[in-house]
C-alpha cells in the first residue's frame, strides 16, 4: 500500500508548509484553515495560522487569553494563486 512507509508522527502537511512558509511560521504557529477565492480572473489562497499555545520557561503560572486581531500578510503565489497569510498571535 502507498502509505505504509509515512510514520504516523509525521504530518505530509506539517512537512509540506515547511517549504512554504518561513520556518517561524512552522515552529511557532499551527494551520487552522485553509481556503480558496475567486474575484474575477484572480485566484486567492488564504491560509489561517494561530500561534502555538508555548510557554516561556519558568513561567506556567501564564495562562492564554484569547487572540489579538488578525494580521494578514501578502505572500508568494502558490500555483497562480495569490497567497495571503491570516496570522493571529495569542496576547
Amino acid at each position: 500500500m502507498f502509505c505504509n512507509h509515512i510514520a504516523m508522527s509525521e504530518n505530509p502537511l506539517v512537512k509540506l508548509l515547511s517549504y512554504i512558509l518561513p520556518s517561524e511560521f512552522n515552529e511557532y504557529f499551527d494551520l487552522t484553515d485553509v481556503k480558496e477565492e475567486e474575484r474575477g480572473v484572480e485566484k486567492i489562497l488564504h491560509l489561517y495560522l494561530h500561534e502555538k499555545n508555548l510557554q516561556p520557561d519558568g513561567h506556567t503560572e501564564l495562562s492564554p487569553n484569547g487572540f489579538y486581531p488578525e494580521s494578514c500578510i501578502n505572500h508568494f503565489p502558490l500555483n497562480e494563486h495569490r497567497t495571503v497569510l491570516h496570522v493571529c498571535r495569542r496576547r
